[in-house]
């Protein structure tokens, strides 16, 4: 992380010796920010998975709809919004959405999970 302006700034270049955990703990912390109020009714659960160069949102739904891609839409466009004060450099951003249950078996199961409803 580097000091500019008082405010702490990200830097991504293939340099760059990145600590893997503070890098994620501030997608996380994007993520959870975007994902206020893009939250829908459909929704089961969203994991953030932070790779190098790579973040992806798993977002796991009970079914498709048209709001429902809006809302996560939304949620990306909000993340880029968060994320570009402080992260320089450049990163894909992608969303892997699946219709189904938030268990073993889904893709975000593993990654830092941001969001599960309650059964």
């Amino acid at each position: 992380m580097a000091e500019s302006s008082g405010y702490p700034q990200i830097v991504l270049n293939p340099d760059a010796d990145l600590q893997r955990l503070t890098w994620e703990n501030h997608v996380v912390l994007a993520a959870v920010q975007a994902s206020l109020g893009n939250i829908g009714p459909d929704v089961r659960g969203i994991a953030v998975e932070a790779g190098k160069d790579r973040v992806t949102f798993h977002v796991a739904l009970t079914q498709r709809s048209a709001k429902g891609d809006e809302d996560i839409e939304d949620m990306l466009s909000e993340f880029e919004a968060v994320t570009g004060g402080y992260v320089r450099g450049t990163f894909a951003l992608d969303t892997l959405v699946t219709v189904g249950d938030t268990g073993p078996e889904w893709s975000g199961y593993r990654w830092r999970r941001i969001f599960l409803a309650h059964a």
